[in-house]
């Protein structure tokens, strides 16, 4: 049995004074906000195993356990503008606004297991998971989740011969989960109304569903491991097959059924990808050890049906770039006030890099006793696009870092748009910023950039002191001292013109996440790092 309990509160309180330069034009000047946020996680796993073995040395586990977990959310804000000069709370204002959002959610499930380990040199795994959710339509359903594996060591077998290869395992996994809805999905809300000169409650615009279920994802996955070079290498392939249905949409309702739309299960999309690791240690001896590895990873994304008409999601408005929601494009797909001769929008970029990949080296040295580490990761993600709105911002106040520059059709992007052209001749100032601002609702493409880039991820270096000095300094009480300096985003090479093409406005989100207004940059952090042990 386990179980445990995670409580979270946080108070969050802003003043801007009426006195500061930018209050002074506002219709309210001075604002005091008051929020808080409380937030209990809480939950009980019950398990059982049990392991029989066989005198042919096969192995059984038996696994089976139930789950129970429960979520309960209360933020309110209080937002008061207007304020009395020198005063500071929310009631000392001539208007205020309040907010709560108010999140209960009781999920609970159960597994049954069963791994049969043949030999050391077969390995098979079946399980059923079900799952049930206060957020799913009919909470007393319980959804089922069925998993198989498989993977086969052929280098335990008497006819695996090769000693360049000796050791090859092969795998195969199938399995489902499951995505819950959000928790307001099947609840129609209210709203506050003024009916009659008094406040009620009428129901919001956004129809319940007491139908919605959750995603359901398949996934297959084939791939191998292997050992060679007498143990000094290692090498992992893995291919993967996902279909996702049930996908969790916003479907328009006609007005005579008195909403505007609801939540549905109106969709399906598939995910493919493959993913290579290889591992070295060229080197190792007594006083020196090099260990490098390299991982590739490549994933692609298709909505193959849609029970709604194609929509846009993310960004601001679609003549400022935002992402395509359309049968048979990617997710991520890029597109602006752009359209082909038939009016339909044209993809100006994708979101998702051409391919992922991180090398990894970590350098051991043994000296005067002690050890010396050095260790690096960098990474490398190329063919991604981002909606640089940080440019346009620049732009309006005529210090983007090109704005004198003559414009021309590669530098706008607009090489590539059949209109190119066309569009092109509507700049009566040719310069790059005043060209972008008059051509703003014709074209978006000036805007959207490739957000390639090459960055070092981590830097660190630790020194393990000898245990002999630390005994005896220590006359034994202390075992071990380990000091140590690191960094992280210490180095980026990229052509992007903002400060980061990893940043969005909208945080790290499924889709919308390449949206950049000029947020706070990633981190550029130091770390000095003592650690013992008694």
């Amino acid at each position: 049995a386990q179980g445990g309990v995670d409580y979270f509160n946080m108070e969050n309180r802003v003043l801007s004074p009426p006195e500061l330069q930018f209050e002074k034009n506002a219709d309210f000047p001075g604002a005091s906000l008051l929020g808080e946020t409380n937030n209990t996680n809480s939950n009980l796993y019950l398990n059982l195993v049990h392991n029989y073995s066989t005198a042919s040395e096969i192995l059984f586990t038996t696994s089976v356990g139930v789950q129970f977990e429960n979520k309960n959310l209360n933020n309110s804000l209080i937002e008061a503008r207007g304020l009395v000069p020198t005063q500071s709370n929310v009631d000392q204002a001539s208007v205020s606004n309040s907010f709560q959002d108010r999140q209960i959610k009781r999920d609970r499930g159960f597994f049954v297991q069963e791994e049969v380990d043949l030999r050391g040199k077969v390995f098979l795994t079946a399980g059923l998971r079900g799952d049930a959710s206060s957020a799913n339509g009919n909470t007393d359903k319980y959804f089922l989740y069925p998993k198989f594996s498989a993977s086969l060591r052929l280098s335990q077998f008497d006819f695996w011969k090769s000693k360049f290869f000796p050791e090859l395992k092969l795998r195969a996994a199938w399995g489902a989960t499951g995505n819950q809805p959000p928790p307001d999905a099947k609840f129609t809300s209210l709203i506050p109304a003024n009916i009659g000169g008094r406040v009620g409650l009428i129901p919001s615009t956004r129809r319940g569903s007491s139908n919605i279920e959750p995603e359901r994802t398949e996934e297959l996955e084939l791939g191998f491991d292997a050992g060679f070079w007498r143990d000094k290498g290692s090498l992992e392939f893995t291919y993967y097959n996902q279909n996702i249905s049930n996908l969790f949409l916003i479907a328009a309702l006609p007005p005579s059924s008195g909403f505007t739309e609801e939540f549905i299960n109106g969709g399906e999309m598939r995910t493919w990808g493959f993913e290579v690791s290889l591992g070295l240690n060229p080197v190792k001896s007594r006083s020196f050890s090099w260990r490098t590895r390299l991982n590739f990873y490549r994933t692609r994304s298709k909505i193959t049906k849609l029970n709604v008409d194609p929509f846009n999601k993310g960004g601001f408005a679609t003549f400022l770039g935002t992402y395509r929601i359309q049968e048979g494009l990617s997710p991520t797909t890029i597109i602006g006030a752009d359209v082909d001769e038939n009016g339909n929008p044209i993809k100006l970029g994708d979101g998702t890099p051409d391919f992922i990949l991180s090398w990894n080296n970590s350098f051991n040295f043994h000296l005067g006793g002690g050890d010396l580490e050095l260790y690096w990761l960098w990474e490398w993600r190329p063919g991604f696009d981002v909606v640089n709105l940080g440019k346009l911002i620049y732009d309006l106040g005529g210090n983007s870092a090109d704005y004198d520059d003559k414009a021309t059709l590669e530098a706008l992007n607009l090489d590539e748009v059949p209109n190119g052209e066309s569009i092109l001749k509507n700049c009566t100032d040719q310069r790059m910023g005043p060209c972008r601002l008059q051509l703003l609702g014709l074209t978006t493409s000036p805007y959207v950039e490739d957000g390639s880039f090459i960055k070092l991820r981590e830097l660190a270096l630790t020194y393990n002191l000898p245990n002999s000095f630390v005994r005896n300094w220590f006359a034994g009480a202390v075992q071990y001292i380990r000091i140590g300096v690191s960094g992280r985003n210490l180095i980026m090479i990229t052509d992007y013109d903002g400060y980061d093409p990893e940043v969005s406005q909208f945080g790290n989100v499924a889709i919308g996440r390449g949206i950049d207004t000029i947020p706070y940059p990633s981190s550029r952090t130091f770390h000095f790092k003592l650690s013992f042990g008694l």
